[in-house]
């Protein structure tokens, strides 16, 4: 199985939460995890405090991809538009990737 995991905030209640879901995600045989992080400087930040066994990896969200720009234009306000990358680009990737169910997680 897949899951996606969205962070972009270096409050606790993130770490404890991420802590959280990697806890029972681990628990999941042959689970992949992607963290879907924009800021570099979080994305470290979590590296140096969450320990992770699991194939667990980075990947940016698809905020630079022009057809995904145009969906969040149609959908999202401005308030919302960060989540809305966040969200629409674990589909893109899964697409991309060939993974036929995923687990989208907040």
């Amino acid at each position: 199985m897949v899951y996606y995991l969205k962070i972009n905030r270096k409050d606790e209640y993130t770490f404890i939460n991420l802590k959280k879901w990697l806890d029972v995600i681990s628990k999941i045989a042959d689970s992949k995890v992607y963290i879907i992080c924009d800021d570099r400087e979080l994305e470290n930040f979590v590296r140096s405090r969450i320990l992770y066994d699991g194939d667990l990896k980075y990947i940016e969200s698809e905020r630079n991809n022009s057809e995904v720009q145009q969906i969040i234009k149609k959908i999202a306000n401005k308030r919302w538009e960060n989540a809305g990358y966040a969200h629409i680009s674990t589909f893109y990737h899964a697409r991309k990737n060939g993974y036929k169910y995923f687990l989208n997680i907040d």
